[in-house]
């Protein structure tokens, strides 16, 4: 049998209301009267608390308005007090509230009980379906309420202050548990059809609808039961391990032993994964009780079972307690046996079970999937606990596509949990992509939800691909270049080593551009130039075949010196040296013929150095020097310089 439980997300936090909380700052406006008291033998400042107040820690009312200080803050026989009688003061407090409960004064409507709110005599408290209240009093008493319970709270009566003097309640239905400590003097709780006075251990008390009592001690001192009505004066004596039934008019039944309380089993699931916010399961078993009519199973938050998740019986052929749905957090399961007259064994020890949650990553969970995981979400184990796959860490990612089992370990537990996974989602890939050999071409490609970690692209052979995120979350940045060897394929889009996506790839040559068509670059100098025989206009055209070297066809008219006539120089030189950068160096060296005024045709060599300036797209600026060789006669080296400018077309 299954119980999905779905925690309420109501979580009490237990407010201890310590003895004394209500009288602490008791002063002068608290005071209605005072009583003059001498202290008799026996007597101690405990004693007379608990006798006038109904509580022995209310000795410090005794010690504000008495100066004990000459005998030590002692109540010493024969000593004068003065006991003020206090205006009236709540009995009880409301130390936990899960659910609907509500209360009530005898003058008041009925509202939310809210944790911490005090109840004064004759207040009722009312839990209502699937809710639980514990009630703490001055002395440290507490009733715990079961759903469907309405409590009526009274102080000590006052024919029994010097006999007993005790917090009193009244169930007029449903069911509470009383946890008395040695020091609480006990509780006395009334029923339609019994009374019970209760003092140390854990006492429980059911009414059935028609007033039919059962009074259980599953620990601690005797409880004396007294019927009430015609059958009022008779009682038993019920001791631990043992209850007794009250019938309307009827005097107590003798007490039985209570069923024999059942055995957790090893058979058991009490450690249990959570991924993220989602629940988990777990499970446990106990030994069946012979005679058992049913049992009643109870899974709470807390070892007192206050703030219960789940509770209510189940047939005796029950022996297994599966709880899904759990939400992160620390559980604790008893249960108990029932007989067929309905009387409840002692609970079982509780049964601690321990949900923990594996956290994951921003964005790292499929929205509206069950346990389910994007690839390349990161998952951080539980404090102190090793998780993974396959490698166990603190924290780990996930890298496989499918149905996966995650497995936890460390201090002394382990537990695995179930997911899936699932690889991002490319949005608006497109169709096919062309790049340009030895061009780099960039893509932007979109995922839903988010770019997760592990994402790369795969690509043909010699194709350079580069992956790379973005800004955008959701975005990944893909340039490609095709080198010399590569050819046609496909771009793959891998997450880890799972493939999602692919993409045709055609690689494409790269167009010749308009410096291409028009062949090499071809420019033209006009520059003057100065040498030993006179001066000269240099006309060239030149082609430049690589970066480093050039050619150049030369023509240069001139005058001699000392007016003796013209000369003409032409031929070819070649330049080498930087020749297509911003600044030029070369050297120069060709051969001319020169005619002149009176002389023969005869050749020239020509050689030198120089440097062009370009500061601009088509000009240069030259400067060049040198010497010429004419192997005449006289064989002279004419020395040369000249200037101009270069223009590219």
């Amino acid at each position: 049998m299954k119980y999905n439980v779905l925690a309420s997300g109501l979580l009490g936090m237990a407010l201890t209301f310590l003895p004394g909380a209500v009288h602490a700052q008791v002063g002068p406006d608290d005071v209605e009267s005072f009583e003059d008291y001498v202290v008799k033998d026996g007597d101690t400042c405990t004693s007379i608390a608990r006798q006038f107040y109904g509580d022995v820690y209310a000795y410090d009312i005794i010690h504000a308005f008495n100066d004990l200080s000459a005998t030590a803050y002692a109540c010493t026989p024969g000593t004068a007090l003065k006991l003020p009688k206090l205006k009236p003061r709540p009995e009880a407090a409301v130390q936990q509230a899960f659910g609907a409960v509500k209360s009530a004064g005898p003058e008041t409507q009925w509202q939310d009980a809210e944790r911490g709110m005090p109840l004064f005599r004759a207040w009722k408290v009312n839990t209502l379906e699937e809710s639980r209240a514990e009630l703490a009093f001055r002395d440290q008493s507490e009733l715990a309420m079961s759903e469907n319970t309405l409590v009526v709270i009274y102080g000590p009566r006052k024919a029994d202050v010097l006999a007993r003097s005790v917090p009193r309640a009244q169930v007029e239905k449903g069911k509470l548990k009383a946890r008395l400590t040695q020091l609480s003097g006990g509780i006395d709780v009334e029923t339609p059809s019994a009374q019970a006075e209760m003092e140390a251990g854990v006492k429980q008390v059911s009414v059935d609808d028609d007033g039919t009592t059962r009074v259980e001690n599953q620990s601690g001192s005797p409880i004396r039961v007294s019927g009430k009505g015609k059958s009022q004066g008779r009682n038993v004596q019920v001791k631990a391990g043992f209850g007794t039934r009250v019938v309307q008019d009827k005097a107590p039944e003798r007490p039985r032993a209570l069923p024999e309380t059942p055995k957790w089993t090893d058979e058991s699931q009490t450690y249990g994964l959570t991924l993220g916010d989602t629940p988990a399961s777990i499970s446990a078993t106990w030994e069946p009780i012979k005679d058992a009519e049913r049992y009643y199973v109870e899974l709470s938050r807390d070892m007192k079972g206050a703030d219960v998740f789940f509770s209510g019986f189940v047939a005796a052929d029950v022996r297994r307690l599966e709880v899904k749905e759990l939400p992160p957090g620390t559980y604790y399961a008893a249960v108990s046996s029932v007989d067929s007259e309905l009387f409840e064994s002692v609970p079982s020890k509780p049964k601690v079970f321990q949900v923990e949650s594996v956290k994951v990553s921003e964005n790292g969970m499929v929205s509206g999937a069950s346990n389910a995981l994007w690839l390349g979400a990161s998952l951080s184990a539980p404090p102190g606990k090793k998780c993974g796959v396959e490698a166990m860490g603190p924290r780990f990612e996930i890298k496989q596509v499918g149905n996966l089992t995650v497995k936890c370990e460390g201090q002394g537990r382990s537990a695995s949990l179930a997911l899936k996974s699932e690889p991002p989602k490319p949005v608006e890939l497109p169709e096919s992509v062309q790049a340009e050999r030895g061009e780099v071409l960039g893509l932007s490609l979109r995922f839903e939800p988010i770019r997760t970690k592990g994402l790369r692209v795969e690509a043909p052979e010699g194709v350079i691909v580069n992956a790379f995120g973005s800004e955008a979350p959701d975005e990944l940045l893909v340039q490609i270049v095709p080198n010399a060897e590569a050819v046609d394929g496909e771009l793959r889009l891998m997450a880890y080593d799972t493939p999602i996506a692919t993409i045709p790839l055609k690689v494409v040559e790269p167009e010749a551009s308009d410096a291409d068509s028009s062949g090499p670059p071809v420019w033209t100098s006009a520059l003057a130039g100065w040498s030993d025989d006179g001066l000269n206009l240099d006309l060239r055209v030149g082609v430049l075949t690589t970066p480093w070297f050039a050619g150049e066809l030369r023509l240069a008219p001139g005058l001699l010196n000392e007016d003796q006539g013209f000369f003409f120089e032409g031929g070819f030189q070649f330049l080498l040296g930087l020749l297509d950068s911003k600044v030029a160096p070369h050297i120069a060296a060709g051969v001319h013929a020169r005619a002149a005024t009176n002389e023969d045709i005869s050749p020239l060599l020509r050689g030198g150095v120089g440097v062009a300036f370009k500061p601009g797209e088509s000009l240069r600026l030259r400067l060049e020097t040198g010497v010429s060789i004419l192997p005449d006669e006289d064989f002279r080296l004419p020395f040369f310089l000249a200037g101009g400018v270069s223009f590219e077309w």
